[in-house]
């Protein structure tokens, strides 16, 4: 591939700046030890008991996927009283599991796999709960795995604690859950604990196969969910029948959505126009296969007002046929990013009416085009061993629908707004140098323009830094990929294109 691409800067190591934290009151305390006589007199620096300026270091330095953090944080906490609370609320803020909460019930036990209390465990009292609140306050966000089971007793007790709180939740300052269930109910019905008015973000993570009632139960907690939060994004990947479906669609005051069903779970056509009528559709993902374009337009008829009245980000797996539809209900001039996934077996030619609706419905506003064609047949797989032979002229007349060429990517022209544009293809596209320069000449605005995708070593050879340097100077272009070869068979010349400057067409 030829490359040219921006540089990145690197990051220290923020376990570094956290664990340099943990010895900071030790070597104060060395240095007034020697400097006095009689016992040791704890000192710190004043900036580090400014709680603000502490608890910012914590967050910046803080790495969830890092074990070691987790444990600095401990001993952090317990270096100075000064340090205590905001250790600690930097420690609990993101919990990973839920048992190190649970394990502060009396009574809890932890038997063959399951959260349950102790069988002599009689009447908690309110005192002895006392240190499980103080810990559930920090909570902001809580990932539920799948391997997380609780009795039935248990998850009784806690909805109770729930209910009565004074709050009418347990986690006062929730506001991301991410929950991974199996398939039956027993997984879902503890959630109930996690009902918070400060919920804003929700991910569940299921499986392809759910029963009724796994369904029926997560139906009903999205319910009682939306009822006393008010969330801004929903993720959902698992399957998701007519009442799931249902439920789904009634979440209108999300502004980012992601939803993955796969093929042949009974997603709901008239779901997912319930959802393109929700007004502040910010952001929405779809990878939905088997739902007819024909009945999604027929539900539209059932809905009134605007059709993804707010929508800027779209990111879309799906057919042909339901994205043409979509794209065609979508307002003038919103969407500013959009990321397509085009069947394997879509030829090029088909793909032109949908591209030139993109440019229709936003040609002064969208910035960001990522488009995606994997064809999936073992037989190009099999020349692909060997890129050269995909410029044999056999190859050309027996694959020649499935490359892309500048007639296929015509219809972009019209995109004035264009800033970054994304073109991932099995086959590399068929383009001479002519054609990348006229394309260049499209996007005035252009500063990544990727038309191949693969290895991409960066050439960091001062000729290489130079031509770079005069890409972006005559163009604006600041990272450029292209295909080993164009469509004669030769290598592309970047110096070149650095050297010479297509207008932009007058549309």
């Amino acid at each position: 591939m030829a490359n040219v691409t921006g540089v990145y800067s690197s990051i220290p190591d923020p376990s570094a700046v956290i664990n340099l934290l943990a010895f900071i009151c030790t070597l104060d305390c060395w240095q007034v030890a020697r400097s006095k006589v009689g016992p040791p007199v704890l000192t710190m620096h004043s900036a580090l008991l400014v709680d603000e300026i502490f608890r910012q270091i914590l967050d910046e330095c803080d790495d969830l996927s890092d074990p070691s953090s987790r444990t600095t944080l401990s001993r952090l906490s317990r270096c100075c009283q000064a340090w205590k609370d905001a250790a600690l609320d930097q420690l609990w803020r993101r919990l990973p599991s839920i048992s190190p909460l649970l394990s502060l019930i009396p009574g809890h036990v932890f038997v063959n796999g399951q959260h349950t209390l102790a069988r002599h465990a009689g009447i908690i009292l309110l005192d002895e709960l006392s240190t499980f609140h103080s810990y559930a306050r920090r909570v902001h966000r809580l990932v539920w795995t799948a391997e997380t089971h609780i009795c039935r007793h248990l998850a009784s007790y806690l909805e109770d604690m729930r209910i009565h709180s004074s709050t009418g939740t347990i986690f006062p300052q929730l506001a991301s859950f991410h929950g991974t269930f199996v398939v039956t109910e027993d997984d879902v019905v503890p959630w109930s604990i996690v009902l918070s008015g400060s919920l804003r973000h929700v991910d569940i993570h299921g499986r392809f196969k759910l029963s009724k009632g796994g369904e029926e139960a997560l139906s009903n907690w999205l319910t009682r969910l939306s009822c006393v939060a008010r969330l801004d994004s929903f993720n959902y990947w698992g399957c998701a029948r007519k009442t799931l479906g249902q439920t789904i669609s009634s979440l209108s005051t999300v502004r980012s959505m992601s939803l993955r069903t796969g093929s042949q779970l009974g997603f709901h056509e008239g779901t997912l126009a319930g959802i393109a009528t929700f007004p502040r559709l910010h952001t929405l993902k779809l990878t939905l296969h088997d739902i007819s374009a024909a009945q999604f337009f027929a539900a539209l008829n059932d809905f009134t007002g605007p059709i993804f009245p707010a929508l800027q980000k779209l990111h879309i797996d799906t057919s042909l046929e339901l994205l043409d539809c979509i794209i065609e209900h979508l307002p003038q001039d919103t969407l500013r990013s959009l990321h397509i996934e085009f069947p394997g077996s879509t030829v090029s030619n088909s793909m032109m009416p949908v591209l030139a609706k993109i440019a229709d419905r936003a040609a002064d506003t969208l910035q960001d085009l990522t488009i995606i064609h994997d064809v999936e047949t073992d037989d190009i797989q099999y020349s692909l061993e060997n890129e050269d032979d995909l410029h044999d002229p056999s190859v050309i007349a027996r694959y020649g629908d499935l490359f892309w060429t500048i007639d296929t990517l015509q219809p972009l022209a019209k995109l004035r707004a264009l800033r970054h544009f994304d073109l991932d293809t099995i086959l590399p596209p068929l383009l001479r140098h002519k054609d990348v320069d006229e394309l260049l000449g499209w996007w005035p605005r252009a500063e990544r323009v990727h038309l191949a995708f693969g290895s991409r070593e960066e050439d960091a050879s001062p000729f290489a830094k130079n031509i770079a340097l005069q890409l972006e100077q005559a163009r604006g272009i600041k990272s450029l990929v292209l295909p080993k070869r164009d469509a004669l068979g030769r290598p592309f010349d970047i110096a070149a294109l650095s050297r010479c400057s297509t207008p932009a067409p007058k549309i």
